[in-house]
Order: C-alpha cells, then sequence, then structure tokens
C-alpha cells in the first residue's frame, strides 16, 4: 500500500489526480519508462492473486479498458463533466454556424507539467473548423484520443503487467463495477459483521472483559477513525467485497496490562491486543497505535 501511494503521488510524475472527481489517470507527458507501468500492473494483479484492497480510485473505464471493452462517450461524465457537457451540447446543436459560432478546429489544448500545448486530433487539424456534417468526426476522434491514443503506451505496459500475474479467463464473466470492487473494494465498513467473523486466541475468549471493552470502543469510533483502525490492522482502509466479515481478524493477548501499545500483523489481520483492565486506557493506547500506524516513530 505504501509504494503504490508513493507511485501515484502526482509529483512523481506517473499519474494525475483530479481534485473534484478524486480518480487517477494516466500522466500522457510522464517521463517514466513504461516498465514502470507495467510493474505497477504487475502489483494491481497481484493484490488480486493475494485477496489484498487497493485504495486506489481509477474511474471505471480503465477496468473496462483492463477487460478488453471500448470506452463510450458517456465514460468522459465522471473523468471531465465540463468537457463531457461541452461535447453534449456540441452532439444535440442544431446551430448551421458552427463554424463562426465555436471557432473551433479540430486540436485540442493540454497541460504539459504547467504549459499549454495543442495536440491536433488529424493532420492539419488546425485548419479544419468544427461544423454539422463533421461535430459527430470529432467526438469520436476526442474520445478515442482521450482514452487510447493518448495514453497507448503507458496503459498498454500496466495492461501487459496485470495479466502477467492474472488469468484473463476469470474476468470474462464479471463486468468493469465488479472488477472494481474486487481491486479496490468497497467503502460500507460494517464492523458487526468483522465481529461476528473474528476469532480470539491467546488467552482471551468471547467474555473477556479486555474484548468486550474494544468492541464497544470501535462502535463509538466514528467514520474516520474506524478507517484508521482498519488500515492499521489490515493495511487498507476499505471493506472487501465480500464485507469486513472475509477479513477472519484474529485478536491474541499481548501479556497482561501494561504500557504497551496494541501492534498487528497486517498479513494475517492480527490484532495483539495487551490485557487491558481498564476501557480507558484501551481507547487511548488504541488511538496512539491507529495514528502512528506508518512509519517507525514509536519506540
Amino acid at each position: 500500500m505504501l509504494l503504490i501511494r508513493q507511485l501515484f503521488d502526482p509529483n512523481y510524475g506517473m499519474f494525475t489526480y483530479n481534485e473534484k472527481q478524486r480518480i487517477f489517470w494516466f500522466n500522457i507527458f510522464s517521463f517514466e519508462s513504461t516498465l514502470k507501468f507495467e510493474l505497477i500492473g504487475i502489483l494491481f494483479g497481484l493484490a488480486i492473486f493475494n485477496d489484498v484492497i487497493i485504495d486506489i480510485k481509477f474511474p471505471s473505464v480503465i477496468y473496462k479498458k483492463l477487460l478488453g471493452l471500448k470506452p463510450e462517450f458517456e465514460d468522459l461524465k465522471y473523468i471531465d463533466p465540463m468537457y463531457y457537457e461541452t461535447l453534449l451540447f456540441l452532439k444535440q446543436t442544431t446551430d448551421e454556424n458552427l463554424e463562426e459560432t465555436l471557432g473551433a478546429s479540430f486540436e485540442i489544448e493540454v497541460e504539459n507539467f504547467g504549459l499549454r500545448e495543442t495536440v491536433e486530433l488529424i493532420p492539419n487539424g488546425k485548419d479544419i473548423l468544427i461544423n454539422q456534417s463533421n461535430k459527430h468526426e470529432y467526438i469520436n476522434l476526442y474520445i478515442d484520443w482521450f482514452f487510447n491514443k493518448s495514453i497507448k503506451q503507458f496503459f498498454d505496459a500496466f495492461f501487459k503487467g496485470f495479466y502477467r500475474v492474472s488469468d484473463d479467463r476469470i474476468f470474462k464473466i464479471i463486468d468493469e463495477k465488479e472488477l472494481e470492487l474486487i481491486i479496490c473494494g468497497t467503502q460500507e465498513l460494517s464492523f458487526e459483521s468483522l465481529k461476528e467473523g473474528c476469532t480470539v486466541i491467546d488467552g482471551y475468549d468471547e467474555s473477556s472483559v479486555t474484548i468486550q471493552h474494544l468492541w464497544e470502543v470501535l462502535a463509538e469510533f466514528d467514520d474516520n477513525l474506524k478507517k484508521k483502525f482498519l488500515f492499521f490492522l489490515t493495511g487498507c482502509d476499505r471493506s472487501p467485497i465480500k464485507g469486513l466479515g472475509s477479513l477472519k481478524m484474529i485478536i491474541g493477548r499481548f501479556g497482561p496490562d501494561s504500557d504497551k501499545i496494541p501492534c498487528a500483523h497486517t498479513c494475517y489481520n492480527y490484532l495483539l491486543l495487551p490485557d487491558y483492565q481498564n476501557k480507558d486506557k484501551l481507547r487511548n493506547k488504541l488511538l496512539i497505535a491507529i495514528e502512528n500506524s506508518e512509519g517507525f516513530g514509536l519506540h
């Protein structure tokens, strides 16, 4: 999760981030080699293979392309709503003087690390004005450029890496939304399901006071703290497609009451919890743990 988070940092230059839509997209001007995009595809494939959730938000059209499905005009709505509305107006208008009204040609402006550049959708596109007879051609060319041609080298590498560790036969019976759920999970967090699928060991049982206090504390957490606890426990703050009960959380006794902080083995969803005898102490120690679950700040 930490590796993917760094690779998707917009400052790294491989992906851009749309703040309004809260989605990532391939940076068409990235200087990174295609091999790195292939490696990211491998990471996504390995996540499925190992039943690990990745908290990265791609638009659904990326999962559609992974399944070999063709992007459509409507897919643009979820990435660039404003330009989608512009193209929708162009598609529906009956104005016979579009050349004068729009004054737009078969070229577009794109931002390259703060600089504006123009891209021709067809040869000599800057000299061809959009009108009623060619507007549908313009829209089709733009959709093909945006979803396919502009990101081709990077997406093809990502696609290659993904299928190096994934069996394409299992993806023939699902759609893009189901693939996204498999990879990214869901934001719906039911801690009751987490409790039902939990096992307590190493001196604890369901009636242990510390275990009862733990579930009471977790129930009092708001959504933000629940996500932090889930990240502390599993390495991701999203629920698998089958719900939190499928995580099979384990709670083990981490010695008697002490000042030790709870810790977790994220590979096994295993929470090591000291036998705190006070609920407030349990809450405070757990908060310290989940607020400092990355890096090496605690000793």
